[in-house]
């Protein structure tokens, strides 16, 4: 059974903020305080800078504003785990025989007594949140709006890590990860975007979703190959913008009738990583 409550706190020179988030259960309720249990509709009615992701082109039906919010995401999720027989367990005579490395696999499973952690359930339960600060301005002009929107999550900049979705995380957590299991990644958030009103039953918008790319190398050196609890090592981490494209269009004919559509580009935080181990005193 799976479980997650939602806080929104919101404080604002006018009426309403926008907020919006990494991907999470934020995608279900919506990405700013107006359209939190909503059911999707902000993508064809909305009243705050949020629309700058689910719709830019109804950014054109906002007054000028500048607001701040907080938004506190707290999942109550587990993965209960089955009973494992005990004639399943992983002996040492196994990994020590030659079963399971011919050619280049090179996976097999290590003894059940040497795993780093015993299997365990998994369970998230931790708080994630996030500052909002959304600005929109008309420049002067009566039918068009620049917005700004800035997500700054409170565990920093950017917080993420990776799990492997099969047997190969023995070595590490030794618990499975669904999709987005109530681990999300939080990186540091900017939406940028102008919407424009040609008509008075038709608007125009577009935005760019500006988060991180992260980049990470390292250089060991172990000067004795027998000896593994002593090394040196250099590390380097770049971080660099990366963004995409939204564009939105709205027509409203009738008070009570909108029709949207919405193009998104894909969207992902990419890590490259690279390590350079060198062994002295190995032939």
């Amino acid at each position: 059974m799976a479980r997650i409550l939602i806080f929104s706190l919101a404080l604002s020179l006018v009426p309403n903020l926008a907020t919006v988030s990494q991907a999470g259960p934020q995608r279900m309720f919506g990405y700013d305080t107006w359209s939190l249990g909503r059911a999707g509709s902000q993508s064809s009615f909305g009243a705050d800078v949020g629309v700058l992701f689910s719709n830019p082109a109804l950014l054109s039906d906002l007054d000028n504003r500048i607001g701040f919010g907080f938004l506190l995401l707290k999942p109550s999720l587990k993965a209960s785990l089955m009973e494992r027989p005990a004639n399943a367990d992983i002996p040492v005579s196994f990994y020590d025989s030659d079963v399971g490395i011919e050619g280049s696999n090179l996976d097999r499973p290590l003894p059940t007594i040497e795993l780093r952690n015993a299997r365990a359930d998994n369970e998230q339960s931790g708080a994630a949140g996030y500052l909002g600060i959304g600005l929109v301005q008309s420049l002067g002009f009566d039918d068009f709006r620049l917005g700004l929107l800035l997500m700054i999550p409170h565990s920093g900049i950017a917080t993420f890590a990776s799990n492997y979705p099969d047997e190969r995380e023995q070595y590490f957590s030794n618990t499975v990860h669904f999709t987005r299991f109530g681990e999300w990644s939080e990186v540091f958030t900017a939406l940028l975007g102008a919407a424009y009103r040609p008509l008075p039953w038709l608007s125009l918008g577009a935005s760019v979703e500006m988060t991180l790319a992260m980049g990470a190398s390292l250089d060991a050196f172990v000067p004795e190959a027998t000896v593994q609890d002593y090394a040196l090592a250099n590390v380097a981490v770049e971080a660099k913008p990366s963004g995409r494209a939204i564009i939105g269009l709205n027509a409203q004919p009738l008070d009570f009738l909108s029709l949207s559509l919405v193009w998104r580009d894909r969207k992902f935080v990419k890590v490259d990583a690279e390590a350079m181990l060198n062994l002295w005193n190995f032939h």
